[in-house]
């Protein structure tokens, strides 16, 4: 899946607030990667969606256990490039070829997207 994902995806600017890569990877229950979304988000949308990974006994980032996996991650393009998720697929194929929460799949999924310290000016805004 994430073969195809390179092969056939378009990298897209994100534009206005949604200034985060976000990707989105289902698995089903028995360990296939069934979906791969990637696109623009913002950041605390991203956030949001992140903490859902790992959250206890409700996380929905999961391996094995014969349970349905999403996880999600994001990056931010402004400090991590204009194909920052694209750059990632290493870690998110090695972590989709993991049957428990490893090292592997927490490296992939590890919620590293922070609130900015200061609002960010846009194209469109003039500065006072």
């Amino acid at each position: 899946m994430y073969n195809r994902c390179i092969e056939e995806g378009f990298q897209q600017d994100c534009l206005d607030e949604r200034d985060s890569c976000a990707i989105v990877e289902r698995m089903s229950s028995d360990g296939f990667v069934m979906s791969i979304e990637s696109g623009c988000k913002a950041r605390d949308a991203c956030i949001i969606q992140q903490s859902a990974n790992f959250n206890g006994a409700n996380g929905e980032c999961t391996r094995g256990d014969g349970k349905p996996s999403k996880c999600y991650d994001c990056c931010l393009v402004d400090t991590e490039g204009d194909s920052c998720n694209l750059e990632k697929f290493g870690v998110y194929i090695a972590a989709a070829y993991s049957d428990e929460l490893d090292a592997d799949v927490s490296d992939a999924w590890n919620q590293t997207v922070s609130m900015p310290t200061e609002e960010p000016v846009y194209e469109y805004q003039s500065e006072e």
